[in-house]
């Protein structure tokens, strides 16, 4: 926490890690490869964190939960997935296949396996042209 107060000190820093430190936080019982730890040089680790609009929250546990609760958060994951899955940046036709794949990941409990599988069963992604388009190989 205190490294990371460094970066909020300069202004440059400060207008993303202002608002991305109090949630990274709850993440700080993982090291850089991603194994569990309770200390961090000798420190006890404060997992707290708290998200812009002042919620608060204890460890990464909670975090997922808090997230996963939020509206919204379906739609925006499927977004996300659909500009990796697609390979190109949003276009407004893409809103209906996001509700549909969201609607359908629902059904089969919401999480994120549900979306990915509905994303790749989709016709918007089944359809999408492969690097070279209709002429080359994918």
């Amino acid at each position: 926490r205190e490294r990371l107060a460094q970066h909020r000190a300069h202004p440059m820093c400060a207008s993303c890690h202002e608002v991305m430190d109090p949630i990274g936080f709850a993440l700080e019982n993982f090291d850089a490869i991603g194994k569990w730890r309770e200390q961090d040089e000798g420190h006890v680790i404060d997992s707290s964190g708290v998200f812009p609009d002042g919620t608060s929250f204890e460890g990464p546990v909670e975090l997922a939960e808090m997230v996963q609760s939020r509206e919204g958060y379906h739609e925006c994951i499927a977004e996300q997935l659909m500009i990796y899955g697609l390979g190109r940046g949003p276009m407004e036709s893409d809103e209906h296949w996001n509700a549909e794949i969201v609607a359908s990941a629902k059904k089969g409990g919401g999480g994120f396996q549900d979306l990915i599988t509905e994303l790749v069963l989709s016709d918007v992604f089944r359809s999408r042209r492969g690097e070279f388009g209709s002429e080359g190989g994918e």
